[in-house]
């Protein structure tokens, strides 16, 4: 049995649950904003604004539609099935680690990802509560993960996470 404690919003309020409501609050959410229907929308909208950001599009070597796709099979594995473990997936994470993602492209892709749910009028106040789940946990576990394989490769970072030097 899980015993883990899980974070999730309500009224814009984080609240600490058992796994059971986690997974009842991720399906509402799921459903509420449309479904599988609506993450796909939301990411090819998210790439569609990451191909002409100047401090992240670089990071990202093309292929939007499969990067949109992939982003929206992990946030319907996440909410629609509910696997409150698609967070600490091993390949999602893995995918991130050989960019080095400082503080500023976290807050970029924050801001990019708010733009595309307000292109595609996410529903309120169900997307609000997703982007602060992004914003607290989910990018947070991606910088984390780069960064520490930047230290691993004996790169050094500076306060903000940017490269300082190494190979």
């Amino acid at each position: 049995m899980d015993e883990s404690t899980y974070i999730i919003m309500r009224n814009h309020v984080a609240v600490e649950t058992d796994a059971a409501e986690a997974s009842k609050v991720a399906l509402e959410a799921f459903e509420a904003m449309g479904g599988a229907e609506f993450f796909h929308r939301l990411t090819r909208t998210f790439y569609n604004l990451v191909s002409k950001d100047e401090l992240i599009g670089p990071m990202f070597a093309g292929h939007w539609d499969e990067h949109a796709r992939r982003l929206a099979r992990h946030f319907i594995r996440m909410y629609g099935m509910p696997d409150l473990t698609e967070a600490w997936n091993p390949n999602f994470l893995r995918a991130h680690l050989n960019s080095v993602i400082a503080q500023r492209h976290r807050l970029r892709w924050i801001a990019l990802m708010a733009k595309a749910g307000e292109e595609i009028s996410a529903p309120q106040p169900w997307f609000e509560d997703f982007m602060l789940v992004m914003l607290m946990s989910a990018s947070t576990e991606v910088s984390g993960a780069s960064r520490g394989a930047a230290l691993a490769r004996g790169q050094r970072l500076n306060e903000e996470g940017d490269l300082v030097s190494g190979p």
